[in-house]
């Protein structure tokens, strides 16, 4: 990821990010907030966007984002 920064009387710090970086950077943040290590043995996960039109012109996006931790399979990574 490469950060642009442009200063002049203000700092401008941005970045672009495609969907499947974006997503995956949220299952990051869900990982660690959930205290899990995404490349541990055992570990799966997805995030997809989905949207709901809640009426004329008026559409939400959510992020969902689910870590699997499959104890079985870790186990006898170990």
């Amino acid at each position: 990821m490469k950060i642009r920064s442009d200063r002049q009387d203000r700092t401008i710090h941005s970045v672009k990010i495609d969907e499947d970086g974006a997503l995956r950077t949220l299952a990051y943040v869900v990982a660690q907030k959930a205290g899990v290590d995404l490349d541990a043995a055992g570990v799966t996960w997805r995030a997809y966007i989905t949207s709901n039109s809640g009426g004329i012109g008026s559409t939400k996006y959510e992020v969902t984002v689910e870590i699997i931790e499959d104890h079985a399979a870790a186990t006898a990574a170990v």
